[in-house]
């Protein structure tokens, strides 16, 4: 994006460069906070992530809510919900709420966590909101039992009709339940915990076979991410004559960190996981 955005707060921000515009939030959100103007901010799961870091160097203080939803890219929601050291860290630094929503915006199901009332749940996406179903299915597109993992489908009064002039592309993202009620298939992989709250995996076709077991890139991008020296961070799946696939990591570095080398990083990421997610 480019130019200047202003929303209904009054707040402006130069979008010319995503680094330069979450300073700008960072800037603004740290003056309107600490004057008592600002109360509830909603920002993409990236955006909550730079914003606050910035943001906690400049000392924000003051309560503020934050929340986030999962964005879409050409048609498929992306599977980036905030980390649960990350949720903890905004708990523990700023005072407040931090409300998270998982969904899509061509619809379907939306899933809510609070995370100041359930503490011990950040490593979910919440519980599924009033009027949404979220179901699990398998990849014949049966409900798998309670506990298993499935893709996530889900339906409720604000769904899409279709992609336009797309019919066998809408058809791909439709399911129908045994009593013909429509979901729509986001294509990410979860399962709900013993208390109904979502716990996300990672995208369907992400999925890494390595040597007959189901690696999950997200599970090994979460251990990457706590290195200090990490940035940010995407593990895919190469071909492997031994293994089938094996995941490999792509890494961005802090500038503002101790440098790592390659080498010393992937010895300290293998020794955070398990035996068949090593890199």
């Amino acid at each position: 994006a480019s130019g200047t955005a202003v929303d209904e707060t009054g707040l402006k921000f130069d979008m010319s460069d995503f680094d330069g515009y979450a300073a700008e939030v960072a800037i603004q959100l740290t003056e309107k906070a600490n004057a008592g103007e600002v109360t509830v901010v909603s920002l993409g799961p990236e955006a909550v992530q730079e914003t606050l870091r910035k943001a906690l160097s400049m000392g924000a203080h003051r309560a503020v809510q934050l929340k986030h939803d999962a964005p879409v890219h050409d048609g498929y929601a992306i599977a980036t919900a905030l980390a649960a050291e990350l949720k903890a860290d905004i708990l523990r630094r700023w005072p407040g709420g931090l409300t998270e929503f998982y969904g899509m915006t061509e619809g379907g199901g939306r899933t809510e966590l609070r995370c100041h009332a359930h503490p011990d749940k950040l490593h979910t996406v919440g519980r599924p909101a009033q009027g949404h179903d979220i179901r699990l299915i398998d990849e014949q597109g049966v409900q798998v039992p309670a506990g298993e993992s499935g893709e996530v489908v889900g339906s409720s009064a604000a769904m899409m009709k279709g992609y336009y002039r797309m019919p066998e592309k809408t058809s791909e993202v439709e399911w129908f339940s045994p009593e013909g009620k429509r979901f729509i298939r986001t294509g990410d992989v979860g399962r709900f915990d013993a208390d109904g709250f979502l716990i996300l995996g990672d995208r369907k076709k992400d999925m890494i076979i390595s040597g007959g077991f189901n690696v999950y890139p997200v599970d090994i991008e979460s251990v990457l991410l706590q290195h200090p020296g990490v940035k940010e961070c995407a593990v895919v799946g190469v071909s492997s004559r031994l293994w089938g696939e094996t995941p490999v990591a792509y890494v961005v570095l802090r500038t503002d960190a101790t440098p790592i080398d390659a080498e010393a990083l992937k010895a300290w990421t293998n020794a955070q996981v398990g035996k068949i997610q090593r890199l």
